[in-house]
Order: structure tokens, then C-alpha cells, then sequence
């Protein structure tokens, strides 16, 4: 929003995306030039909007932020708009809020990565000591720049924790390629750790959006007393076709080592989000205790 108002342009805005075709028909009476949206947008857009009825001729680009786009989803996103661009963004609201992009041009050849540093904002990627890695090494993605915040709110501790040297410590986990393009594999504060292993629930939920019948998935862990946390998750089935447990957790059995199984698994019709659209993983822990006490399941 800040980027239109600040360079000009006409903003539309459609507070109707629980009816996603008003939105499809506001843009397509304004001739919107141009759309931005996060994963749970493009989803209802995809699988629950008429939106092959409709046509965009003034429509020049998407973008994406807001977390990651599973790559189903940018997949089925580039077919439907093939000749519209498709900019894939990164940024934090305490660096105001972009920090990288991928240009349209990069999308086939930096698959998964999250681009390169806008203007005036430098990345590097540090170990657990603070210290810069080398190219392809994973650790956290550390930003500097004019557009980084100044600090929390009366919060001075919690500022110094995340401000280090003019740096802020984005609590993200990555890695830069040698061209110095951006790949996010997940969040410190969302890895799972169970047993001797620190699971990125990322790779495990690109296991169950790779099923056909799944149209969205969440992964967490909760607490358990022998192996510090089990796999959970929930998923939504496309179309609203019901899925069996087993069927799904036979199809994470053929693509993931044991350690890395969801024990667990439940449907849901939509992913608790925050309003910016962000999955709630409280709440997502919160449904698949539920859901357990509802099944009166004994976890071996």
C-alpha cells in the first residue's frame, strides 16, 4: 500500500475476500494494473474464485509476500497469468517492510529463492556466534539498511537481542547462492525438535502439498515427554474432497525418513490466519490437541 501511495498511483481496495469474485469484479471494473497478495490469497483465488470466468487485459504484475509461496501454488499461479509479471518478495514490518526480491526473469532459474536485496539493503547469513558463513552455508539471515527500524517500542531488551551492530536478526533460517540471491528454509522459533533432530516443518508440508487431494497444509509439534515434540499437522483438502489419514501419512511415508512422519493428522476447511494472512501455528497446535482428545488417540 505504502509503495502505490508513494509513487503515486491509485489504490483500490477490496475488504471482500471472504466473496472473492467482488474482488474480481472490482478488478476488472477498475482495469487494476496491478495485484499483491499473500499464499492464502492466491489459494481462494485459485480453488475457491470463478476466476477463469474472468479476464484482466490492464493487469501487468502480481506479488507475493507475507511468508512463503509453496511452489504447487506459484506453479498453478504462472500457468493461469502466463503473461503477467510475477515479483517474489521478502521483508519483515521491522525493515519497513521489504528486504529482497525476485524479478519475473528469475523465476525459472532461482526456483525457491527469495531474490536478491532491494535497493540500499545489504544480507548476510550468520552462525549461531554472530559470525558471517560463506555462500551456500545456512544460518540466520541478518539485514542492514536505512529502512530498518530504530527499535521496539520501550522495549530496550528485546531491541538489543534483535539489533547487533546495526544488523537486525531476522529470526529466519537461509542461505545466499553464490550470485547472492536469497533462500529462506524456514524459522528458528518453528523447527520442530524431536528427539536428536531439528525438523524444518517446511519440507515435511511440501511433502503433503505435493498430494493432489491437498490443497493447503501446516506442520507443528507438541509437546511430548520422551522426545521433547511429536509432528502434528492439518491439512485442507482441494475441492473439499475428504482425505484419509492414512492415506496421507502413507504418502509422507514415501517421501520422508521416519524421524521426519507426522504422527498425526487432521482436515480442516481453512488455515487459522492472522488479518496480513499469516498462519496462526498457536492455533494450528491448538486444533490438533483437540483433535486428539476428540479421537482418544494413544500415541505409541
Amino acid at each position: 500500500m505504502l509503495t502505490r501511495l508513494f509513487s503515486g498511483a491509485k489504490l483500490v481496495i477490496e475488504n471482500s475476500f471472504a466473496f472473492p469474485n467482488l474482488v474480481l469484479e472490482k478488478m476488472r471494473g477498475e482495469a487494476v494494473t496491478g495485484f499483491s497478495g499473500v499464499a492464502s490469497t492466491y489459494v481462494i483465488l485459485m480453488s475457491y474464485s470463478s476466476l477463469k470466468a474472468f479476464q484482466f487485459p490492464a493487469l501487468r504484475y502480481l506479488t507475493h509476500a507475507g511468508g512463503p509461496m509453496p511452489l504447487d501454488l506459484l506453479d498453478r499461479v504462472r500457468a493461469f497469468f502466463s503473461e503477467k509479471e510475477i515479483y517474489l518478495m521478502y521483508g519483515q514490518t521491522e525493515a519497513t517492510a521489504r528486504l529482497t526480491f525476485l524479478p519475473p526473469k528469475d523465476l525459472e532459474r532461482k526456483i525457491g529463492s527469495a531474490g536478491r536485496p532491494i535497493h540500499g539493503v545489504s544480507i548476510q547469513i550468520l552462525n549461531k556466534e554472530g559470525e558471517p558463513v560463506s555462500f551456500g552455508e545456512i544460518g540466520e539471515v541478518a539485514a542492514t539498511g536505512e529502512n530498518i527500524m530504530e527499535g521496539y517500542w520501550k522495549d530496550p531488551d528485546y531491541t538489543g537481542q534483535v539489533l547487533t551492530g546495526g544488523w537486525l536478526r531476522t529470526g529466519d533460517i537461509g542461505y545466499l547462492d553464490e550470485e547472492g540471491y536469497l533462500y529462506i528454509t524456514g524459522r528458528e522459533s518453528e523447527f520442530i525438535k524431536s528427539g536428536a533432530f531439528r525438523i524444518n516443518p517446511n519440507e515435511i508440508e511440501d511433502v503433503l502439498l505435493n498430494h493432489s487431494g491437498v490443497e493447503e497444509a501446516c506442520v507443528v509439534g507438541l509437546e511430548d515427554a520422551i522426545l521433547g515434540e511429536r509432528i502434528h499437522g492439518v491439512v485442507v483438502p482441494r475441492d473439499g474432497s475428504p482425505l484419509t489419514e492414512q492415506e496421507l501419512l502413507a504418502h509422507c511415508a514415501q517421501y520422508l525418513p521416519p524421524f521426519k512422519r507426522p504422527r498425526f493428522l487432521s482436515q480442516v476447511k481453512a488455515l487459522p490466519r492472522s488479518p496480513s494472512g499469516k498462519v496462526l501455528r498457536q492455533k494450528i497446535k491448538e486444533i490438533c490437541l483437540l483433535s486428539q482428545r476428540q479421537k482418544n488417540q494413544i500415541i505409541p
